[in-house]
């Protein structure tokens, strides 16, 4: 199939860090040229250390569109803030510019069991997908995204998160965005859409769970479209 010409669609994954999930979003633009990040393990870095290795690894493209899911938001809004010349727009799925749950404390973070246990990745598997429209194999394909997870990398991304608080960083991002959460999240509150509505952003609540690969994508699809034919 031959490729239209434009920006590459760069997926940034959720907590998971890995590609489990971005077969779904890669059927869905299949004439766009496309790439998946898989986070370093064991890294045990913070947001900055998150947002330089990102730099790096967009270094070589030259025009391209963050799909941010979850955890990825907090990445593709600290690299947007520095106004990147590569950057067309950036599609946040089940994103959050600061900590979903802000009385939680950072520390509890040391607190959560290995991913790796499966009684605890079916739990999460069960979080992330709607709540009536799952079958096995998703549940199977999300539990074993989770136990490919380490404790470790779960528990430095969780302190990420429960630290983070964009606001200032996504006041300062000049690329347009797009921010899509699915009506049946159970990770992060709806009303985390107000800060990107706030800031000038795109902001609807659309059918599906957390994971919205699991929902109807056809706004995943105008969205990315959207981003990839915007010119700065």
């Amino acid at each position: 199939m031959r490729l239209k010409r434009g920006p590459t669609i760069v997926y940034l994954p959720g907590t998971h860090g890995n590609d489990a999930f971005y077969g779904s979003f890669r059927t869905r633009f299949p004439q766009r040229a496309g790439r998946c990040l898989t986070y370093p393990v064991n890294s045990g870095w913070d947001l900055n250390g998150y947002t330089e290795w990102l730099k790096k690894e967009l270094g070589g493209l030259r025009s391209y569109v963050l799909l941010a899911e979850s955890f990825g938001s907090l990445l593709a809004i600290a690299h947007g803030a520095e106004d990147p010349a590569g950057l067309r727009g950036i599609v946040f799925l089940g994103g959050f510019v600061r900590s979903p749950y802000p009385m939680l404390p950072s520390w509890i973070a040391h607190l959560v069991p290995s991913p790796q246990n499966q009684f605890m990745s079916g739990i999460g598997a069960s979080l992330l997908l709607e709540k009536g429209n799952r079958n096995h194999y998703e549940l199977d394909e999300v539990s074993t995204a989770l136990t490919g997870l380490s404790r470790r990398d779960l528990r430095d991304r969780l302190r990420v998160v429960l630290k983070a608080d964009l606001r200032d960083q996504l006041s300062r991002i000049r690329a347009p965005f797009i921010a899509l959460q699915g009506s049946d999240d159970r990770i992060v509150p709806l009303r985390a859409l107000d800060l990107f509505r706030a800031a000038g952003g795109v902001a609807k609540v659309i059918k599906g769970p957390h994971f919205l690969g699991n929902g109807p994508t056809e706004h995943i699809d105008e969205a990315v479209e959207k981003m990839a034919r915007s010119r700065r």
